[in-house]
């Protein structure tokens, strides 16, 4: 009796788990979604920038030194073709958005900062990987 009931018990884990597993798809079907998560700087001219946790409207970047900044956006522009999506920039309390980034979204796992003359010239300043799907710190 007690086979059975660890075996059951065991199966269920099983299912379970394999259920969990299938639902946790990152969504990269555009460069928009594909920026969402945990990202860690790679390398290149954002040296100061440590991490970066993309929500759907907000972002959250983690210096070297320790400093926390946090900013709303916006899309600003998407090209499908290159992967690119153009992002407008807000501080806490402001009313206006004033900066500009556009990210290249390489592939799954790594994004670049690129110029935002990404048309004429589309080489990384700096690149960032993906760590896991955590929106905040």
């Amino acid at each position: 009796m007690r086979t059975k009931v660890f075996g059951l018990a065991l199966a269920l884990v099983l299912v379970v788990g394999l259920f969990g597993c299938g639902s946790s798809a990152r969504d990269t079907s555009t460069p928009s979604k594909g920026i969402i998560g945990h990202w860690r700087n790679a390398g290149g001219l954002a040296d100061s920038i440590l991490e970066m946790y993309y929500g759907p409207n907000s972002v959250t970047w983690i210096g070297k030194d320790g400093t926390v900044s946090k900013s709303d956006y916006m899309v600003a522009s998407e090209n499908q073709k290159l992967s690119v999506v153009t992002l407008k920039y807000k501080d806490a309390g402001e009313t206006t958005y004033l900066s500009s980034m556009s990210w290249q979204v390489k592939d799954p796992q790594t994004l670049n900062f690129v110029s935002d003359h990404y048309d004429i010239d589309i080489s990384p300043v700096a690149t960032f990987n993906y760590v896991d799907s955590k929106q905040t710190p």
